[in-house]
């Protein structure tokens, strides 16, 4: 369960120059986690604070998306960034663990855990209704926020020992390809690779069918 502390400074919000949406884990497909804007932190204040809300949120077209649970029920959640008001909350029932989410072209997608509610979840960004779901065994709360590209989203699976493409659009799987025993990995994904590091591996495998195009020996 999340609780907000009183807003402060509750002003008109300008957009910032260079800062687009926070889609992911580490900002962008890329992972790179590169903003081009400039900003001074003596402009900064607090505004208001989320507590206990699940490790990492994503951002986009003036909302917050979080997830939430408690010890019998798991939510994804919609902020606004003007004040931190609620727009939706979609429950997941009886889930007992939500990863992070991420948002892309108008939909939220997260990973969860719970007996007939483990697996990926898609969201209408706008309302929170559920778009659609693929079962996922083994699933860790440890994960972070899958990984989207056009319309495909990159998750690990099975304790982070794989990775697995889903399309976004049908809610099927695509491919699915070991990387090794780490857990706490995140893919950096572009146009036609999607690229893991585990294990002291760099391994690299093509975003069409998920075949390894390449992977790093070990020092």
């Amino acid at each position: 369960r999340f609780t907000i502390d009183a807003g402060r400074n509750i002003t008109t919000l300008r957009p910032l120059s260079g800062a687009g949406s926070w889609a992911t884990a580490y900002g962008n497909a890329l992972q790179n986690a590169y903003v081009p804007a400039t900003v001074n932190p003596a402009n900064f204040s607090r505004r208001f604070v989320v507590r206990n809300a699940h490790r990492d949120i994503a951002l986009a077209n003036g909302q917050i998306f979080m997830s939430t649970s408690t010890s019998s029920e798991g939510a994804v959640v919609a902020l606004n960034e003007y004040d931190a008001s609620q727009n939706w909350r979609t429950s997941l029932g009886s889930s007992r663990g939500l990863n992070p989410p991420a948002v892309h072209d108008g939909k939220v997608f997260l990973t969860t855990v719970g007996s007939g509610q483990g697996g990926f979840w898609g969201f209408d960004a706008a309302t929170g209704t559920q778009l659609g779901h693929v079962s996922l065994l083994a699933q860790s709360t440890g994960y972070t926020a899958p990984v989207v590209l056009g319309n495909k989203a990159y998750v690990q699976v099975e304790y982070g020992s794989v990775m697995r493409s889903i399309d976004t659009t049908t809610y099927t799987v695509d491919w699915t390809h070991g990387v090794g025993y780490s857990g706490g990995w995140s893919p950096a994904v572009d146009d036609t690779s999607a690229y893991v590091y585990t294990d002291g591996l760099l391994r690299v495998f093509r975003r069409t069918d998920g075949n390894p195009t390449w992977i790093t020996l070990p020092n």
